[in-house]
């Protein structure tokens, strides 16, 4: 090798030397093994979660309840066997509820959160049980007095559950709050205790929105409404109306406007306890105003139900895009409380036209705001319509001879139904939603007019030849009807009318064949052939003389 190929050579290894190290550079480094505690599988991580959630939190909680109910089992058996007496119980129960505090303190600040928790809950226990007895068992206490000091002590457990965040203990000092009044005596004044139960909603709420509480703001709201039962249980004669209204839609607003603040000003995605509330606040409420309007308001009740229904409607379009969850659930209380209007607000085959105007109206909110869910509403109503139609309207009516053909109630619900079925598949225009309404409508109108026909028949025709008479007619109506619609769909230019009507033509020929042939007296028979055939002839002649034009249609 020469001298010039040996630096050549060099050259070329310098140069691919330099190459992959360049290389190595920008290649990802190889991930690092994680250490086997990191690799740790997450089973075993969620049972460490579940065993910490039961060993710590739950059992304390549970172990709290039942030292409590050993130190009253104590006090009863103490007392019972004169080892203390009646002051000596309500100083003991003072005494452990001052300790319990302490350690509870003690623990807190050594870091044992959850165990605090745990003994602070049992020393308010122990205090305002000890108050509560002081005043009901042993007569130490006056009424304002035995108040004054389990209100306080409802107030001090609220303020250490913000101190320890124990939203357990923010529970309890709301349900103590709202027990307190009533272990102390029935109420007599509706004002004072109805304005105490919203004070103590508020301030739950207020606890429950510092610390982002869903739980406590649930239990507000369940202790609110199981108060208010408690109070009317109570009560020998009827509550003020106008002040117990007030009340209620004081109530309703107010929890209404939790999930909505939380929504819109904090900026938080709802939980389960805040559309629990969401769900169930309307129905508490109207349950609550219709025990009310009860005693001499109930043509109110279809109202109250649609006002209702407005309300729910305004809170779903707050929510809107930010909380599709409690938009769609505000949404579906709204529709049903519409639902539920009409047949609170008015009473048989009005309930029927009222459903289907309903249905109608949601159909035609739905395609003007593009909210399909709506068209799934209005499609349930629609079922409730047809199932009214069919075990109410159908038998309305007890015999033929206490109605006229066409002109009476019944007609008139199997028309409106069809019409408003009509303007649903109208408005909608497309898909399967516009067809199956479509379709729907004109057999509800078929529906009602056989039914006008064997009223007829009834009516009119020999005790021996109602049947003939009544099966012949149905046929030739069903027969005009089908040639009708075929008519109406050349002339729309509109193929499911078309298609429907033959459809019915069809059913009308397997009848005449399979039923009238063989069981119609033979005038009857003769006569339902004749008729028929020449509708069939009719029909045909329609499709021989637009055949060009149906034929460019479909290509189009």
């Amino acid at each position: 090798m020469t001298p010039e190929e040996q630096r050549r050579l060099e050259s070329l290894e310098e140069r691919v030397a330099h190459l992959e190290s360049v290389l190595q550079a920008r290649m990802p480094e190889a991930p690092r093994s994680a250490p086997p505690s990191a690799a740790a599988p997450a089973a075993a991580h969620s049972s460490h979660i579940l065993e910490t959630a039961l060993g710590l939190t739950w059992i304390s909680r549970i172990g709290v309840i039942t030292v409590v109910l050993a130190l009253a089992f104590f006090f009863e058996y103490a007392f019972e066997n004169h080892w203390i007496s009646e002051l000596g119980r309500v100083g003991l129960g003072l005494a452990c509820g001052a300790a319990a505090l302490f350690f509870g303190e003690r623990l807190w600040r050594a870091g044992q959160l959850t165990y605090a928790q745990a003994l602070t809950a049992a020393g308010v226990s122990f205090l305002y049980l000890s108050f509560w007895a002081a005043f009901a068992l042993y007569q130490m206490l006056e009424q304002p007095a035995a108040f004054g000091l389990m209100f306080l002590t409802a107030g001090l457990a609220g303020v250490l559950a913000l101190r320890y965040d124990g939203a357990a203990i923010a529970s309890m000092a709301l349900l103590s709050g709202y027990a307190t009044p009533f272990l102390l005596g029935r109420i007599s004044e509706p004002g004072p205790i109805l304005g105490y139960l919203l004070v103590i909603a508020v301030a739950g709420l207020a606890f429950s929105d510092r610390r982002a509480w869903s739980g406590t703001a649930f239990t507000a709201f369940a202790g609110l409404w199981a108060a208010y039962g408690v109070w009317r249980a109570q009560l020998a004669a009827p509550p003020p109306f106008g002040l117990t209204l007030l009340f209620l839609t004081a109530s309703l607003a107010l929890f209404l406007a939790w999930p909505l603040w939380r929504v819109r000003r904090r900026r938080q995605i709802l939980r389960v306890p805040d559309l629990l509330i969401l769900a169930v606040n309307p129905g508490f409420y109207f349950a609550a105003c219709y025990s009310l309007l009860e005693r001499g308001y109930e043509s109110y009740a279809g109202l109250l139900a649609v006002i209702l229904a407005f309300v729910e409607a305004g809170a779903a379009q707050l929510l809107g895009n930010h909380d599709r969850r409690g938009n769609t659930l505000a949404v579906a209380m709204a529709w049903v409380l519409f639902v539920l209007a009409a047949p609170l607000q008015f009473a048989g085959y009005r309930v029927t036209i009222a459903w289907a105007l309903e249905g109608a109206a949601i159909a035609w909110i739905g395609v003007r705001a593009e909210e399909r869910r709506a068209l799934y509403g209005s499609a349930a109503v629609f079922a409730l319509v047809l199932l009214h139609l069919a075990f109410s309207e159908t038998v309305m009516y007890a015999t033929p001879a206490s109605y006229t053909e066409l002109i009476n109630a019944r007609f008139l619900t199997f028309f409106v139904s069809a019409a408003a079925l009509c303007g649903t598949a109208w408005w909608i225009r497309r898909g399967t939603a516009a067809g199956s309404a479509y379709v729907a409508s004109q057999i509800v109108l078929l529906w009602g007019l056989c039914l006008e026909i064997l009223g007829w028949a009834a009516r009119t025709a020999a005790p021996q030849d109602v049947a003939s008479v009544a099966s012949t007619a149905l046929s030739v109506m069903i027969a005009v009807y089908a040639v009708l619609l075929v008519a109406a769909g050349v002339l729309w230019r509109h193929a499911p009318t078309r298609l429907l009507g033959m459809v019915f033509i069809g059913l009308v020929v397997a009848k005449l064949y399979l039923y009238d042939v063989w069981l119609l007296g033979q005038f009857y028979r003769m006569a339902a052939f004749a008729i028929l055939g020449l509708l069939l002839l009719v029909m045909s002649y329609l499709y021989s003389r637009f055949r060009g034009s149906l034929e460019h249609w479909w290509r189009t």
